[in-house]
């Protein structure tokens, strides 16, 4: 599926309101879902235990989550923008041509969860 940014920020608004950290997120191949909020608590309460590695700031909060693409599951490391892209192509400005193979002028991302 391709959306502009534009809708896909509409979409995650009208779903999750303005709050991009309580956005929901479903990885296509464990089903987990997944928001920064989520994330957060699972730092704050010792049971984040991914099976990707994310770098960390000092608070255990994992830098540049891109929580919309990369499956935060401690049995699953899928990623959007990996082998297999998608299944949400996000667009940047649709008004110019993008390429998926490069990710030019879009990002891949996981669909959003049920709000």
């Amino acid at each position: 599926m391709e959306i502009s940014k534009a809708d896909w920020m509409a979409e995650g608004r009208k779903r999750f309101g303005d709050n991009t950290n309580a956005w929901k997120f479903q990885c296509p191949q464990c089903g987990r879902i997944q928001s920064y909020d989520i994330v957060r608590k699972e730092v704050e309460n010792g049971t984040f235990k991914p099976k990707r590695n994310f770098q960390a700031d000092d608070k255990g909060l994992p830098l540049n989550l891109s929580i919309y693409a990369e499956c935060t599951s401690p049995n699953c490391n899928w990623s959007a923008y990996g082998l297999f892209s998608g299944p949400v192509t996000v667009i940047y400005d649709p008004d110019k041509p993008h390429d998926v193979n490069r990710k030019e002028n879009c990002t891949m991302a996981f669909e959003f969860a049920d709000a």
